[in-house]
This record gives structure tokens, C-alpha cells and sequence, in this order.
């Protein structure tokens, strides 16, 4: 019997195995509990790192940072203003 030739209830086994415990990991649902970042903290963090490109990214910050407080303080005046 030829068939039989290749059948190996080890090798069998060993399949079950990993087909049993690839459809249970893939079935989990335990939470997760990473913090997610906003985009700012995000963008502060590739700031101060090492990476290339990340001075260019902490002054885009920096203006980012100066053009809101203008804006604030723009704000602040009009309000201010009697009607």
C-alpha cells in the first residue's frame, strides 16, 4: 500500500498540533493595554530622538506652538475690544 508509506501519525500529529493552536491564538480577544499617543505627544517624542528628520519635526512644533499662542493672544485682544 503506497499510501500508507507516507502516512506518519507523528507528522499527523505535530499538524493537528499547530493547526489547534493557530485557529485558538487567533481567536483571543484580551485587551490590549498600551496607551495610546495623541499626535502631538507623538510628534514631541520623534522630536528629541535620534532619527533623521526629527530637528525639522521639533521646530515645526516650536512654530506650531508660537502660532497658537499668537493666535490666542490675538483672540484675547479682540475680546477685550469694546463693542
Amino acid at each position: 500500500m503506497p499510501v500508507m508509506k507516507w502516512f506518519n501519525p507523528y507528522r499527523v500529529a505535530i499538524y493537528a498540533i499547530i493547526a489547534l493552536d493557530l485557529v485558538v491564538s487567533g481567536c483571543s480577544h484580551h485587551e490590549s493595554n498600551t496607551r495610546q499617543l495623541t499626535e502631538r505627544q507623538r510628534d514631541s517624542l520623534i522630536g528629541v530622538s535620534q532619527l533623521v528628520g526629527a530637528p525639522v519635526v521639533a521646530r515645526a512644533l516650536q512654530q506650531s506652538d508660537h502660532a497658537a499662542a499668537s493666535a490666542s493672544n490675538l483672540n484675547a485682544q479682540v475680546d477685550s475690544l469694546p463693542r
